[in-house]
């Protein structure tokens, strides 16, 4: 039907979010496929996710681990990782060269971030102890392997960073509110935030009329569609100025 449009509005990953350069890879593919049978992609970001109770993973620096899964699973959707990042191995198993840049056929078409949204994350949430967070990475055998070679300012300036990011992990979390029978599924005000996050950025064909948002609850840094951000580069100048103005090149 040449009068209709036709989207794929695609939210998933957590459940292999312990693999993140495989799942981004099967993602791909799936956004390979619905671009071409003509069908055009809409990515939700993960939401936010985690609690203290989950210790396994989540509990003091291990949580460290799963934000950066669950990170390279967003920027992903988002188009802020490169191919050989986003994937790691499968970048090999791509249909042009591992270390070209993405295809537009291979990112959304466009890109909600809800992982960064205070409107969903308890971006207030009481931070962890510092202090405690250093003294766990300086016992922790695999971080003393990742600081062995560092001088010794680079070791504590190292050591200060991710102590901070440990301590800030509950900020990451889904707020409690928001939360059905687990901290990973919204339940229905969780929903209904998602959707009036999605809205501003759904097409104009949809029609849709968007409920305004609490002022500093969207994501600080909204992102253009992931397909403008692997194009940007071939914009001519006055067209890549134009954005600039209308928001930042990415």
């Amino acid at each position: 039907d040449d009068t209709s449009e036709y989207w794929l509005v695609f939210q998933g990953g957590l459940n292999s979010v312990a693999m993140p350069e495989s799942t981004n890879h099967h993602i791909r593919d799936l956004f390979t496929i619905a671009h071409g049978k003509g069908i055009k992609v809409i990515g939700f970001t993960l939401t936010p996710w985690g609690d203290e109770g989950d210790r396994r993973r989540w509990s003091g620096i291990a949580g460290l681990q799963y934000l950066e899964y669950t990170r390279k699973l967003v920027e992903y959707t988002l188009g802020r990782l490169e191919p050989a990042e986003a994937l790691g191995e499968y970048a090999k198993k791509r249909s042009v060269e591992a270390d070209a840049p993405w295809d537009p056929s291979e990112v959304p078409d466009l890109a909600v971030d809800l992982y960064h949204a205070p409107y969903l994350r308890h971006a207030e949430a009481e931070p962890r102890d510092v202090d405690a967070m250093r003294k766990q990475l300086e016992r922790d055998s695999g971080w003393k392997r990742k600081l062995k070679g560092l001088s010794e300012e680079e070791r504590a300036a190292t050591l200060d960073r991710e102590a901070k990011r440990a301590a800030e992990i509950p900020q990451w979390f889904l707020r409690e509110e928001l939360r059905s029978f687990d901290h990973i599924h919204p339940n229905a005000e969780g929903h209904r935030r998602i959707a009036e996050l999605a809205c501003p950025h759904l097409p104009a064909t949809w029609g849709c009329e968007c409920p305004a948002i609490p002022e500093g609850m969207a994501s600080p840094s909204e992102s253009r569609s992931a397909v403008d951000q692997v194009l940007l580069p071939f914009y001519p100048p006055w067209i890549r100025g134009l954005l600039g103005l209308l928001g930042g090149a990415g």
